[in-house]
């Protein structure tokens, strides 16, 4: 065995110092004989030979030179015939050992990558697919091969086999490419459909029978088109007829006019990119998505589209064909709207989409389209659990819709009550921003909901509260996974032994349970009904004993997700953060948390100081009173503001109590001591005895704008004019 391997070194140094040689004498390749060419060939034959053998004996320093010799030679097609003529037929099992060893990796991925693309440029190479076509006539041998061919290229064949049809120089071949066009099957059914309206009646009547043949039901709406279009040929519409009720009977569907049957192509397009599913035609070696357009003057052509926006393309395009014959299918339209602002979410920075022709970006037509197709965009983003899409959604209704139909119509209603009780904290916070702008001069279904939403968003902030009820012996354990999904925990072995905590935050936003089946679901129902713990999502952290039950208890419940107790903290987090991630979404920064507290801050006062009957303020006082402690000097002096238009003598004592502090800074105080004295004028004087001294003694004491706020709020509390009679006389 040694002889032998060292025999296999010494021949591998040889064909590796052979190849090195012909790379350096590459700018003679241009003068290069035939016969020096075929020279070169078993050299890159004993390559791919001795890179297998130096995998298999475990020689990955001698492998990896014949796999970089390999890539440089740049050699496909020779390389591409070494393989298919090789004694290693299992290599792709040689390929992924080698990658396994971490010397050789590089090596080996680079050979990988090099011979993927080769195959792949072989198997799609047009001229081969030309010649596969030409030898479909050629006996059964020849024509075997020749359906190896197409059906390795799969959609990719369909411009070839199409345009041997159109073309008029061998006629002979028609019949056996309708047979090759069954053979391939499905994966031309989607190019060869979008080619059927513009093809003459005789290659009509030859491509609809090889689909029927097919009875893939995609391609039902574009045959239904054609039977329904005047100007499709009498004698060709009657095949097109048979095919389409040939398919139709094989699928047990409904038949439905062409714009329905396209809406429904686009839902299911739409349906597998909300169920994060491959779609139909999707190039899976490439990464890409694969648009067909036709056009009589060049055929099937290909555009090539970020995978990630693939079926988005797709769903647009059905969508936009069933409104092309059915212009009042309002469905049709708001499903492309939905697609579109998914598609350009969707688009990485680096990223175009070829195939977008409209000269506006998508939320000019979501706000053209007006309330109802707004709303439709929103629940469908509620449905599938897409905040961006939601978001987008709520932003299009705040800017377009009035009181009357925000209020008034359920239709455009019920999408924003729900969006209240979303996971993600931003699509909540719009959904009651939007109610709120409205202005309703009625209470409205949900109208209590609101004012809690606000409540939460005022003391928002960028840190994220999480609730953990479990067994001591694994409470510490699943509070630690809490920390490590960037959620600040509070924990107890039930909500009862941590309701006053739970009280005292703002939210929370994510809630872990380690308890049994029978509690779990008892504190499901719990969190359900309680207006801070309803929009949580559940981490259901099992024994495995208890799966079965609970997989059985909440099989499809939205917002639950399941995961088997680990003692280990981070292969608990590997397991729960990517769902968690994809549920309630990303983490506020501290910027954006501000924002959302000072917008709903705004619209907080500006609903007292309209004093309508529909959103009552003082339900947000108990949030606002806590707001007076926070950090941020913008929230205090705004949540001061709203808690001066609440009729409440607590409300203006926390006010004085804050104001009067003289640890605060001096501007902050001035506009605490501006609430102060608003709250007096619209309420009078609630102040104690003790309070009322204070800012007396703050009048006496202070200088320049401290003391002309504390002289104001002196005078707004009409606190004794005597005092500053002892002021002037001292």
């Amino acid at each position: 065995m040694l002889n032998r391997t060292r025999s296999r070194w010494i021949v591998g140094a040889v064909a590796l110092t052979s190849a090195l040689l012909c790379l350096s004498s590459s700018a003679q390749t241009a003068s290069t004989t035939e016969g020096s060419a075929q020279a070169q060939t078993p050299d890159v034959a004993q390559l791919w030979d001795d890179f297998n053998h130096y995998v298999l004996v475990a020689r990955p320093e001698l492998a990896a030179a014949a796999a970089e010799a390999l890539v440089k030679l740049d050699q496909p097609d020779v390389l591409l015939d070494a393989v298919e003529a090789g004694r290693f037929t299992d290599y792709q099992g040689v390929l992924a050992r080698a990658v396994k060893v971490e010397s050789l990796r590089p090596a080996a991925m680079a050979l990988d990558a090099y011979l993927n693309k080769a195959i792949l440029a072989r198997a799609r190479d047009p001229q081969r697919l030309r010649d596969a076509v030409m030898r479909l006539a050629q006996g059964s041998r020849a024509r075997s091969r020749a359906i190896e061919v197409l059906r390795e290229a799969g959609q990719f064949a369909a411009p070839i086999l199409l345009e041997s049809l159109r073309q008029q120089e061998h006629p002979e071949l028609r019949p056996y490419v309708t047979g090759a066009i069954v053979e391939v099957g499905v994966p031309l059914v989607y190019p060869l459909g979008e080619s059927l309206a513009g093809l003459d009646a005789a290659n009509l009547s030859l491509v609809a029978q090889a689909l029927a043949e097919i009875g893939h039901p995609r391609i039902l709406p574009y045959l239904k088109a054609l039977l329904e279009d005047p100007k499709t040929d009498a004698g060709a519409r009657q095949i097109v007829d048979v095919a389409y009720r040939r398919i139709l009977a094989r699928t047990s569907a409904p038949d439905q006019p062409a714009a329905r049957l396209f809406l429904e192509l686009a839902y299911n397009y739409a349906s597998l990119v909300e169920r994060h599913e491959a779609q139909p035609g999707f190039d899976a070696k490439t990464h890409a998505g694969i648009v067909w357009e036709f056009t009589p003057a060049t055929g099937l052509v290909e555009v090539r589209v970020p995978g990630s926006i693939f079926g988005d393309v797709l769903a647009m395009r059905a969508a936009r064909k069933a409104l092309s014959l059915d212009p009042n299918l309002d469905p049709a339209l708001s499903l492309w709207l939905a697609s579109n602002l998914r598609r350009e979410n969707s688009l990485g920075p680096d990223e175009t989409d070829p195939t977008y022709r409209e000269p506006q970006p998508p939320s000019y037509y979501l706000s053209m389209a007006g309330p109802l197709r707004q709303a439709d965009v929103l629940a469908r983003a509620l449905a599938a659990n897409n905040p961006e899409l939601a978001l987008d959604a709520i932003r299009g209704l705040d800017a377009t819709a009035g009181t009357s139909t925000l209020a008034a119509n359920h239709d455009v209603l019920q999408p924003l009550l729900d969006a209240m009780a979303s996971p993600d904290r931003r699509v909540r916070y719009e959904a009651a921003f939007a109610l709120t702008k409205a202005r309703p001069e009625e209470p409205f279904t949900g109208s209590f909901r609101v004012t809690p939403v606000l409540s939460e968003a005022i003391r928002q902030t960028s840190q994220r509260h999480a609730m953990v009820v479990a067994p001591a012996e694994t409470l510490n354990t699943l509070i630690d996974l809490a920390r490590g999904l960037g959620y600040d925990p509070v924990g107890g072995s039930s909500y009862a032994a941590m309701a006053d905590e739970v009280t005292a935050l703002s939210g929370i936003d994510l809630i872990i349970s380690g308890l049994s089946p029978a509690d779990t679901v008892s504190l499901h129902k719990l969190a359900g009904e309680h207006y801070k713990l309803s929009n949580a999502p559940l981490v259901i952290v099992a024994q495995p004993t208890d799966l079965p039950e609970l997989n059985r208890e909440f099989d499809q419940v939205k917002g639950v997700m399941l995961t088997t107790f680990d003692a280990d903290v981070q292969k608990l987090q590997a397991a729960v953060a990517p769902q968690l991630a994809a549920y309630a979404g990303p983490a506020m920064a501290e910027d954006e948390a501000l924002k959302y507290a000072l917008t709903a801050l705004g619209l907080l006062r500006e609903v007292a100081l309209t004093r309508g009957n529909v959103f009552n303020v003082s339900e947000a006082e108990s949030s606002l009173l806590q707001c007076l402690t926070d950090s941020r000097a913008q929230v205090v002096s705004s949540s001061a503001a709203v808690l001066a238009l609440i009729k409440d003598a607590q409300a203006q004592r926390a006010l004085a109590d804050v104001a009067l502090d003289s640890r605060l800074p001096d501007e902050l105080r001035v506009a605490l001591l501006g609430s102060l004295a608003q709250s007096s004028e619209y309420f009078g004087n609630q102040l104690t005895p003790g309070q009322q001294d204070r800012v007396l003694e703050l009048v006496r004491t202070s200088k320049g704008d401290l003391a002309l706020a504390a002289a104001r709020a002196h005078g707004a509390l009409t606190l004794p004019t005597s005092n500053l009679v002892k002021m002037l006389n001292q």
